[in-house]
């Protein structure tokens, strides 16, 4: 699913999460209108992420040797 459209309708979480995801995700400022929309007033948004992760970037870097810098 398109985390820049989410296939729900508005209001239908209490809570919505996003778990180490930001880095994939190409408009983050979408993805989050799209997380809030789907909140419930009231409700409770959660983001994580590392915000130094060298073992991430060496994971990153080895998956695009691999497949290649669009995959």
């Amino acid at each position: 699913m398109d985390e820049q459209k989410l296939e729900f309708l508005d209001a239908t979480f209490s809570h919505v999460f996003l778990s180490f995801g930001s880095p994939l995700i190409d408009d983050l400022v979408a993805a989050a209108k799209e997380m809030y929309r789907t909140l419930k007033p009231g409700g409770t948004a959660v983001t994580a992420l590392w915000l130094n992760n060298p073992q991430g970037e060496c994971a990153q870097d080895t998956h695009q040797a691999i497949w290649g810098p669009n995959a």
